[in-house]
């Protein structure tokens, strides 16, 4: 006797199953990078500033949309967008004067925290990208 449990695991590894499983392994990578740098970020960042730079995702994801997707976006989304990219930049500049005040605790260098600046940028911009691309 044939039962519906044994349709249902056939057809999950058919061979167009495999087809699609093996269209987004590489957006699985690009993911699990993403995830790394992201890691990176929060040892080498205030986590305010590890918080707003993470938003920048949502400006990646636009100019990714323009650029791989061919969708234009309207003059109010670019405003928006550019906003949210001045908000995060306002938000580094701001975490790295208040944590040089002197009050101890564990103080990050300039450089842990370009470090942990560029990890953020490339996980955005690798979640933007693997978003379209899905």
């Amino acid at each position: 006797a044939k039962h519906e449990a044994d349709d249902d695991w056939a057809r999950h590894f058919s061979p167009a199953a495999c087809k699609r499983c093996c269209k987004l392994a590489p957006v699985a990578g690009v993911f699990a990078m993403q995830n790394q740098l992201l890691f990176v970020g929060v040892r080498n960042l205030e986590p305010p500033v590890f918080q707003a730079l993470n938003q920048l995702k949502i400006l990646t994801a636009g100019v990714f949309s323009v650029i791989l997707l061919k969708k234009p976006l309207s003059n109010m989304q670019w405003v928006a967008l550019l906003q949210l990219a001045c908000g995060a930049a306002l938000v580094q500049m701001g975490g790295s004067q208040c944590s040089s005040d002197g009050s101890g605790g564990s103080e990050l260098t300039a450089s842990t925290r370009f470090k942990g600046f560029q990890a953020v940028c490339a996980s955005a911009a690798l979640s933007g990208m693997a978003g379209c691309y899905t």
